[in-house]
């Protein structure tokens, strides 16, 4: 099932993409029922198909395959795409997406000068209409540069605040993240708590398992020991 994120994230990517003439009707109207329907199968068929790489831009379905392997947890995969993708003829719009999927291959290895790209990036586009998203990835990229590569305490008190004004899995899983800069800053038993919480709001999802593997070994929190599965953490 396609969540909200990855739909927008699809949608930062096809802005300008589903109004070219140059895309086959056909595969534009299988493409927008998939996502209307939020059929996630049926949106894969589609960017993996062969007839998408003759047909549509090269770009555009090497994003939208990124962003699909990022969405499953396969940063490894997502990473290798990245590479091929010419940034300079990116709409304002899907080099955003681009951007925000780097952030998220960064996490992987703390590059601390990745981060720093993206920010200057993000500064360089200009588009009025993307400017409160842009200022969410900034925050965002912020966020894991002081997680995922040198931390810096003053994270806590931002993701305190965010926590305190999501709810449901928003909350919990940005309580995993507060969890984890909790234990990087030496406060462990309110990391424990933290992701304890977390694992409440996440019952019944993928992360209830991370979590539940994460408290019987907090060490996992750190940047050291990486968890088989790719959480986010």
């Amino acid at each position: 099932m396609l969540t909200y994120s990855v739909i927008l994230l699809i949608s930062l990517i096809l802005v300008v993409f589903l109004g070219s003439a140059l895309m086959k009707k056909r595969l534009a109207g299988r493409l927008e029922q998939a996502l209307r329907k939020k059929d996630y199968d049926a949106y894969r068929k589609v960017i993996y198909a062969r007839s998408a790489t003759v047909f549509l831009n090269p770009n555009t379905i090497l994003l939208l395959r990124a962003s699909d392997q990022m969405a499953s947890g396969n940063r490894d995969a997502a990473k290798k795409i990245l590479p091929a993708i010419r940034v300079m003829r990116l709409e304002a719009a899907q080099k955003l997406a681009y951007l925000q999927l780097c952030s998220s291959a960064a996490v992987e290895t703390g590059d601390v000068s990745l981060f720093q790209v993206i920010q200057k990036e993000l500064d360089q586009i200009q588009d009025p209409s993307l400017q409160d998203m842009i200022a969410d990835l900034r925050e965002e990229n912020e966020i894991n540069q002081s997680l995922y590569g040198v931390y810096d305490r003053r994270v806590i008190p931002v993701l305190e605040s965010q926590v305190s004004r999501n709810e449901g899995q928003n909350r919990g899983r940005l309580m995993m993240s507060l969890a984890k800069a909790y234990y990087l800053d030496g406060q462990t038993e309110k990391a424990k708590t933290t992701l304890t919480t977390a694992g409440t709001l996440l019952r019944g999802t993928s992360l209830e398992k991370v979590i539940h593997l994460t408290l019987s070994d907090l060490r996992i929190l750190g940047n050291d020991i990486a968890v088989e599965e790719n959480t986010g953490i």
